[in-house]
């Protein structure tokens, strides 16, 4: 990810965690955010390749998981949300992927060539 995309990943991690937070969202959690928050456990991924995935933000309650998209990355993120998507289903949260709206239908293709089912975008 190159600086700038990095620096807008941050921002919009940031920008949903104060969402989340006038939602009154807690046991917030957040990859590489600093500000004070402890980040994510890793997920294991269950596909025999012994990779293990921490995602952008978590919550316990609500519990869910949301995995931020930058556009560029998205044809390098099958493996991270096949695994988010196994977890959440296994556990009974809720997985958000935080994208463009302008890239939702490239997302929703993807999803479907991944087969995945159970995750629900949001926009940035």
């Amino acid at each position: 990810m190159s600086e700038q995309n990095s620096s807008i990943h941050d921002s919009v991690v940031r920008e949903i965690i104060d969402r989340l937070k006038q939602r009154k969202c807690r046991g917030i959690k957040a990859n590489n955010i600093g500000q004070g928050y402890e980040s994510p456990d890793k997920i294991a991924s269950e596909d025999g390749s012994g990779a293990s995935y921490v995602p952008d933000i978590t919550s316990s309650i609500p519990s869910f998981i949301i995995s931020v998209e930058d556009p560029n990355g998205l044809d390098s993120a099958g493996a991270a949300w096949k695994t988010f998507a196994t977890y959440t289903r296994k556990t009974g949260r809720e997985f958000l992927i935080a994208v463009p709206r302008s890239s939702g239908e490239k997302v929703r293709a993807r999803l479907k060539e991944l087969k995945i089912r159970n995750a629900k975008l949001i926009w940035y």
